[in-house]
């Protein structure tokens, strides 16, 4: 398998990110349009699709 390597970030990366605490954080990955995915229990976010959603929401207000 010559897959791209696949970057998941969780929530605690996306506090860090973004420097906003941690319900910001859930917030911000439950809110409609950002591409966050759910496995198991847990919330990840591809680091590309990430990158996509920031260039598409760049230069506008995103409020929590």
């Amino acid at each position: 398998h010559n897959m791209q390597e696949i970057q998941l970030l969780t929530p605690k990366d996306i506090q860090c990110i973004f420097k906003i605490g941690k319900n910001q954080a859930y917030a911000l990955m439950h809110s409609d349009g950002f591409p966050s995915i759910t496995i198991g229990s847990r919330l990840y976010v591809d680091a590309d699709q990430l990158k996509k959603w920031l260039d598409t929401y760049s230069g506008r207000k995103y409020l929590l």
